[in-house]
């Protein structure tokens, strides 16, 4: 009988092919011994029987049922349970890198009432409807198929809510919540083992999304490589749980670093290059980084870096820009890629020019 499933520990760092690139190098800093979430990838093999079939191959939901009680041993936490909940994220890996080409759904298992358990879990409401909020978002534009501009009218609402900014949390989610079940073909799945189920199906075919085939064209990766499945535990605890204010600065990076380094919005050293761990950490994972910043010196406490005379504390804002290797003191207003949005369909981008002088790049590469 085939197998489909296999945790980090026991998995077999050699095999790329099967695990994937993030589920090998899990793998590999497992037996190391290194300090890495617990988890289970499923391998290459079930998203071509999913590919062929369009379902899951016979044996892979009775295999992750398995291996999650595993995980839920581990972490001494059930998946699903309201009072102590077990989150984990749902990533994809191809054995060849392709970073941010295919989908990724963080906090799986988030729901009315298990949200209430994260809370007294960190100790932060406001932190546990956030999380919740990131869940229903991406979700929704993953697996439901919700146009991004839908949800983005929610969140830009203003409401009078006596300036809470956790009432206003909760109103955002129970709103899109509502906007999903209106626009939808049903509504925001409320049992966590139908999230997981569908967030993997939706990772095996982002590897047919617009962007990954434009991808494996440019870099002429095959398109039967296929693509692997990490399920990871999330873990919270201190700010790098916050992905969207945390940006790692190191003179460079350790497997050590690993969890900060995936918790974090983006990676900044002072040391290295295209090759260094950080870069290799960053792509693999979807960051942006700027690698060898040369003039940056890493404070001896690792809470502040230096610049010539200015003098940068942790908490203080950054922006950095990953294409260019510039940093910049404080925080920059950004602007949504006009290539993203036109691979995911957007009709202003299509009429973009780079877009259109993408295309043609593209199509000039032989297939």
């Amino acid at each position: 009988m085939a197998r489909w499933v296999y945790d980090f520990g026991e998995a077999d760092p050699s095999k790329i092919e099967l695990l994937g690139g993030k589920g090998a190098n899990l793998a590999a800093m497992t037996a190391l011994g290194l300090p890495v979430p617990p988890g289970f990838t499923i391998t290459t093999d079930a998203w071509r029987s999913f590919k062929g079939t369009g379902t899951q191959p016979a044996g892979l939901s009775e295999e992750i049922e398995r291996h999650l009680g595993r995980l839920e041993g581990v972490m001494g936490r059930s998946f699903g349970d309201a009072q102590d909940p077990l989150l984990v994220s749902v990533r994809s890996g191809s054995p060849r890198s392709m970073p941010g080409m295919m989908d990724t759904i963080l906090n799986v298992g988030l729901t009315d009432d298990t949200v209430e358990g994260l809370a007294a879990q960190t100790g932060d409401p406001g932190f546990a409807w956030d999380c919740y909020r990131r869940l229903v978002r991406m979700f929704s534009e993953t697996v439901m198929q919700v146009q991004r501009a839908v949800l983005d009218e929610v969140t830009e609402m203003k409401c009078d809510l006596d300036g809470s900014e956790l009432r206003h949390a909760k109103w955002v989610v129970r709103r899109s919540l509502e906007v999903i079940s209106e626009t939808a073909s049903r509504p925001f799945p409320q049992d966590p083992s139908e999230q997981l189920r569908l967030a993997i199906e939706a990772v095996f075919r982002s590897w047919d999304n617009d962007r990954a085939r434009d991808y494996r064209r440019v870099n002429s990766i095959p398109d039967d490589l296929g693509t692997a499945v990490t399920i990871q535990a999330m873990v919270f605890g201190n700010a790098c749980g916050r992905e969207d204010e945390v940006i790692l600065v190191r003179s460079e990076t350790t497997p050590e670093d690993y969890r900060g380094m995936v918790a974090s919005r983006g990676i900044l050293t002072s040391t290295g290059g295209a090759n260094c761990h950080a870069a290799v950490v960053a792509r693999a994972e979807g960051k942006p980084a700027v690698c060898g910043a040369s003039d940056i010196r890493i404070g001896t406490d690792r809470f502040t870096f230096a610049v010539g005379n200015s003098v940068v504390r942790q908490w203080d804002w950054i922006t950095i820009d990953g294409s260019d290797g510039a940093v910049y003191l404080g925080q920059l207003e950004t602007e949504p890629s006009v290539l993203e949005a036109a691979v995911r369909g957007d009709v202003w981008a299509r009429r973009s020019a780079i877009w259109r002088a993408y295309r043609r790049f593209v199509n000039s590469i032989p297939a």
